[in-house]
Parts: C-alpha cells; structure tokens; sequence
C-alpha cells in the first residue's frame, strides 16, 4: 500500500495500486474501498487464503475486488505471492468470503484435532489414519499438508485443544 489512508500524507500516486490484503469485516472493507479511492488511489482490496508455506510458494489464493484497471494493475504484484487471482463483486462480498474460507479452515482443523484426539484414545495409530487420508481420503490434498505438522506436533501438539487462530490467519 503506498500509504495509510488516514495519514496527512499526500494522496498516493494514480499509477499505483493502493492494496489492502487484511481480513477485515465486510462493513469495513466497504469503508476502507470509499476511503481509498476517495483519496484518489487505486485501490485494491485482496485478502489472500493459503499460509506463510503458501505465500513462500506462490501458491495462495487472492479474492479481489476493485476498478478493472486497478485490479490490471495489481495483478503483477499479487501473482508474486497468489497463483490464483478470485475476482469477487464489492468489498463486502470479498470480505466475506474471506471470513467464510477462515471459518471453514477452523471447522476443518478443529474436527481434524477432535478425530486425532479421538483416534488416540481408542488406541489407534495417528500417523498410519494420516498417512491413509492423505492418500486415499476424501480431502487428501488438506490431509497431505496438514499430516508435516501434526507429525511433528506443529498443529496439535499431541494434546486436545483447538487449533490457535494463527492457523486460520495466512499472513499477520
């Protein structure tokens, strides 16, 4: 972003993108979008889903929003870190959708911990129903990236409890 909004800096430049990648609620994005190009920048709103390793890869997922010409000259910028580009209606549909991704990624890991926690306690072998899921499972891509970490105890660490809101927050 080429500057914060509510600064008294001068207005950020017409041949640049203004790009707000946060999660924000959707009455805000609506609010930041009026206030962005109120000051007369190009702005982009672009939450991302896909995690640091996803960010390090190019390999994260940007919802956006914003003018066609504005959205063309951001793309560069976000392919560096998104291999896929989500054009979404306004700002309070992107921020929602970004919102329902978030919720849907900590339903899915909280259910994963509570079917290890429960895996555990009847006695089964975690790392044998991972590695199956990953293969054979009806989400083996979600499986296969989560089994790295709960294999070394980074998502759950071996106890019960729900997974921290880190993992459902790509990039703070």
């Amino acid at each position: 972003m080429c500057r914060n909004l509510r600064s008294r800096r001068p207005p950020c430049s017409t041949a640049e993108p203004a790009i707000e990648s946060s999660t924000l609620s959707p009455s805000y994005a609506d609010q930041w979008m009026r206030d962005a190009t109120g000051s007369g920048a190009r702005a982009v709103l672009a939450p991302v889903t896909g995690s640091r390793p996803g960010a390090a890869n190019r390999t994260l997922v940007a919802f956006v929003t914003g003018a066609t010409a504005d959205l063309a000259a951001a793309d560069s910028l976000l392919r560096v870190v998104a291999r896929d580009v989500i054009r979404i209606k306004s700002a309070a549909a992107t921020a929602a959708v970004k919102l329902l991704n978030n919720a849907l990624a900590a339903t899915i890991l909280t259910a994963l911990a509570e079917t290890l926690t429960a895996a555990s306690t009847l006695g089964l072998n975690r790392h044998q129903l991972i590695k199956v899921w990953a293969q054979h499972g009806w989400f083996p891509r979600a499986a296969g990236r989560v089994a790295t970490a709960c294999r070394g105890g980074g998502y759950f660490g071996g106890k019960r409890r729900a997974p921290s809101s880190r993992m459902t927050s790509p990039l703070r």
